[in-house]
Formats: C-alpha cells, structure tokens, sequence
C-alpha cells in the first residue's frame, strides 16, 4: 500500500466519522425542534378548547335569557310585578352548563309616552379566572293591552 491510498483511507474514514457526528447532531436537533412544536401545538389546543368552553356558556346564558324573556311575556299585563319576577328561576340545564351563574329580573314601570313595563334579565356566571363574566343582558318592554271599542 502506497501513501497515496494510505492518505485516501484515513481520509475517507475521517469523512464517515464527521457524517455519523453530524447525523447526530441532526438528529438531536430535530428532536429539540419537534418538541419545542408538540409544546406550542398543545397550548394552542387547549387555548382553543377553553374560548369553546366560554363560547359554550355565553350562548348557553344567552338562551336562557331568551327564554325566560319569552315566559315573562306571557304572562298578562297586570301580573308582571316585581314580585312575581322573583318566582323565575334558572332551568337545571342553565345551572349545569355555567358555573355558579346569577340571575337577576328588574321591572320599572312606564308612563310616557304609554303606561308599560320595563323588563331587563341579567344572567353572569363565574368565569375561569375565577371572576365574574360581563353579563348576558335581555331587556323588553310589556305595555298594557287596549281596549277595543264595543
């Protein structure tokens, strides 16, 4: 063996061993990359689940509103007293789906320019930090019935 080739073995060894060093190099490298990825991408998942979890109560909140406004309405004119709104609760659905939520029913009355009633539910829950979230506001008006002519 001559030194020619001699030179070119121990060169061509030196080439393998700094490609297998790179490797795993890369390879760390990459594992230091999907990581820091896999992190990100779970924080982003729970971020969204918890504003799905808000969207979720806010439209639920919302529904009760409504619905106790569409209950409130049927009643007649001259039993929407502040009293009666008291008697309204909460359904079990509502009180499943908001943590801790608070219901409050108001009822001023009206003169001009005709007597009414106005009604405003006010709905708010506890939120996940622990505070209270802006509240859910229906507000109506009930105005008394006319009479029709004979």
């Amino acid at each position: 063996m001559n030194d020619v080739d001699f030179m070119r073995n121990v060169r061509d060894r030196t080439a393998v061993r700094a490609r297998r060093g790179s490797t795993l190099i890369e390879v760390g490298v990459s594992l230091v990359v999907l990581a820091t990825a896999s992190v990100v991408a779970v924080r982003a998942a729970q971020a969204v689940a918890g504003q799905r979890r808000e969207a979720e109560r806010l439209t639920s909140a919302a529904l009760e509103a409504a619905n106790l406004m569409e209950r409130l309405h049927t009643l007649p004119f001259s039993e929407v007293t502040p009293e009666k709104l008291q008697t309204f609760a909460l359904s079990p659905w509502c009180r499943d789906r908001l943590p801790e939520p608070r219901l409050a029913i108001t009822m001023s009355e009206e003169r001009e320019p005709a007597a009414g009633k106005r009604i405003a539910v006010t709905l708010d829950w506890r939120g996940r930090d622990g505070q209270r979230t802006p509240p859910v506001r229906l507000t109506a008006w009930r105005y008394a019935e006319r009479e029709t002519p004979p």
